[in-house]
């Protein structure tokens, strides 16, 4: 599947090497349209993840207690955000870049304290690559929200860093990556396939434009990787079908559609580029940190029963 999703990778970069068919317009309706069609049902899967994995650890599965606790958490990071929007970024970045990793090497064993650094690694160089090489076009998006003098110091200090926090993001990745694999000799003969597409996958962010590329990262190779390991684990046993499965995540996946056009009914009025951008990842944002909590249950469980 990764390969064939490189694949799809390069054909949109030829795409727009040769066409230069994707306008900045028509990158945000690909992006909103990833996020409608894969991005929130890979998503709300997680009640039935939540379910699956407590069934799996012997454990008794309270629906309210679900949902307070994952709303609890998502309030609570959105007023983390609120009040501290440095550290909430800092935070943000750092759980979507475990998160990303976590999904991306779901292969390899990352149990341990350097499977751990391989994996945040991996993930803050996807981000590093996204964010920090496209700094520029960066920039202008973020421009919209009201920064605070403190907000606007780091993002000039960051950007200004750009070089040297990519610099440093790829040693401790190639670091810990050689260490990994010096340790654990039965994954030495996948080591060479997972560097050709990690570079295959880190040019491919490198050259499409900024939210082409996010758009293949997130919705192409980060949300269809993820609903195919939410597939495998929820279809493991034959518990349920495959076509069951996919009727209750289009099922949740419309509720939170619903209530995400209720929150949003409101902000018609502002129509720029900019803001769609800034409110969906700010969406994105608040979202991450009980997501994250339900997939890394996950993929442990995976890990222990392989």
């Amino acid at each position: 599947m990764r390969t064939w999703l490189l694949l799809f990778g390069c054909a949109l970069l030829l795409a727009q090497q040769l066409l230069q068919v994707f306008t900045p317009e028509v990158q945000v309706g690909f992006f909103l349209l990833g996020i409608v069609l894969v991005g929130v049902p890979h998503g709300a899967a997680d009640l039935l993840v939540s379910a699956r994995e407590a069934g799996d650890a012997g454990r008794p599965f309270h629906l309210p207690a679900f949902f307070i606790g994952y709303l609890g958490r998502l309030f609570a990071f959105a007023l983390v955000l609120y009040l501290f929007p440095v550290i909430g970024s800092a935070l943000f970045i750092l759980f979507s870049a475990y998160h990303f990793g976590e999904t991306d090497l779901s292969g390899l064993r990352t149990e341990t304290l350097l499977g751990k650094a391989v994996v945040l690694n991996y993930g803050l160089v996807i981000l590093g690559i996204i964010l920090l090489g496209h700094a520029e076009d960066v920039r202008p998006i973020l421009a919209v929200l009201d920064a605070s003098p403190t907000q606007a110091y780091w993002l000039e200090r960051i950007i200004s860093s750009k070089l040297v926090l990519l610099g440093i993001f790829m040693v401790t990745f190639f670091g810990s990556t050689f260490a990994y694999f010096v340790l654990n000799p039965s994954s030495r003969s996948d080591g060479g396939d997972f560097i050709a597409r990690f570079a295959l996958l880190a040019l491919l962010l490198h050259f499409l434009p900024l939210v082409l590329g996010f758009v293949f990262y997130f919705i192409v190779w980060h949300s269809v990787l993820s609903l195919s390991n939410i597939l495998a684990y929820l279809r493991k046993d034959v518990l349920f079908s495959t076509g069951i499965i996919l009727k209750r995540i289009v099922f949740y996946s419309a509720l939170a559609l619903v209530g995400i056009g209720l929150l949003a009914a409101g902000g018609f009025a502002y129509m720029s580029t900019g803001t769609l951008m800034i409110s969906v990842i700010v969406g994105l944002a608040v979202l991450t940190a009980p997501h994250m909590g339900v997939m890394h249950a996950m993929y442990g469980r995976m890990r222990k029963e392989n």
